[in-house]
Parts: structure tokens; sequence; C-alpha cells
């Protein structure tokens, strides 16, 4: 059971408590998404769409903003395919252990236009830090309605 997801798993008949994840996995969940999306779509971005301008450094303030731009499409697109994909999970929380649910919805897993506000809410300036406070919901998590939780230890009642 241990290597199971407890939310697939058919095999507690006992109701079970969902543990919020804690800021100390939400933050790795930061770092790990952050790190792997950099890694995943700067040779796209960089050599495939614009290679020659970024090599030379020249460019010019329409060019910036379209990187920019481009740049934000991506990161929304990153959250939007893995976290769509695998219900809730995008590849730091399957290192984690943890998984965005919906948090009082009829389906347990958010469905792409909550995903996709979820990813969107992202972009708001020092956003990716606000799990850091009191409650440990981000921003992104009150206005979807959606919660984090630690799949690896859920507490059977």
């Amino acid at each position: 059971m241990e290597n199971e997801d407890i939310l697939d798993s058919n095999v507690i008949d006992q109701p079970i408590k969902l543990v919020h994840a804690s800021k100390t996995k939400r933050l790795l969940n930061l770092i790990i998404d952050y790190i792997l999306f950099i890694i995943g779509f700067t040779f796209t971005f960089a050599f495939a769409i614009f290679g020659v301008n970024l090599i030379e450094g020249s460019s010019s303030f329409s060019e910036e903003i379209f990187r920019y731009l481009f740049g934000y499409i991506l990161y929304l697109a990153y959250y939007l395919l893995t976290e769509g994909i695998f219900k809730g999970k995008s590849p730091a929380k399957f290192i984690t252990g943890t998984r965005v649910l919906n948090y009082s919805e009829d389906s347990i897993y958010p469905n792409m236009k909550t995903i996709f506000l979820r990813s969107l809410s992202r972009l708001v300036p020092f956003e990716s830090f606000s799990f850091l406070g009191d409650t440990g919901m981000g921003w992104h998590d009150r206005w979807t309605n959606t919660i984090v939780i630690d799949e690896k230890n859920p507490i059977i009642k």
C-alpha cells in the first residue's frame, strides 16, 4: 500500500483524512517545477524560436515583449499539461507525493478550467510565496478553491 496512490486505491474501506501538504513540500514543488520548466523550455525558446537574435544580443523592444509573453504562455502550458494530464500532479508533486484537489466540488480532481485559473494566478507578482503565510495556502489555491494534499501521509480514521 505504500507505493499506491491513496486516492486511486480501492483497498482502503475506511475513511481517510487528507492532510495539507507542508510548507516545505510546497516550497520544494515550487523550486523543482521551476527548475524543470527552465530546463525543459529554455532550449526550445532560445534556439528553436529566436536562435540567432539571442546569441547576437540584438533585439527590438517588440521582440522583448514577445519573448516575455511567449515565456508566460509556456509557463501556463507547463502546468496545464502536467496537472491536467496527471490529475493534479506536476512533476514536482510526483517527487514530493503531493496533489492538487478541489476543495468543495463534485469532482475530487480539478478540471482544466480550474488548472488554467490556478496557472494564470501564478503569474501575479510574489504569488509564488503566498503559501508561506499562516494558512499555508497560496493565492492560487484560495482563488480557485483548491488544496494541495500530502498523499504520503493520509490519516486513516
